[in-house]
């Protein structure tokens, strides 16, 4: 992974993975992950976990070592420029 940014897509989740390719219309990245974020309301730690936006066991073993690319319309999830 060497190009690895973050992105929302249309139902909020903030999703981090290696951006492979990036057109007009499409964002590809392979491995995606979805940050979640937890507070502790007693003691106000934070804990963030990533979530395999799949996991490995519903993919083929043939595939997994490859690594799946999923693409993201570019007109359903928000970049930011910085």
């Amino acid at each position: 992974m060497s190009n690895i940014n973050a992105f929302v897509d249309s139902v909020g989740r903030v999703i981090v993975g290696d951006i492979l390719k990036s057109d007009t219309k499409t964002l590809k990245v392979k491995e995606p992950a979805v940050v979640n974020i937890q507070v502790n309301q007693e003691n106000g730690q934070i804990s963030v976990q990533l979530l395999p936006f799949i996991f490995r066991e519903f993919v083929k073993p043939e595939l997994r070592e490859d690594g799946i690319v999923w693409d993201f319309p570019k007109n359903s999830i928000v970049v930011s420029e910085n």
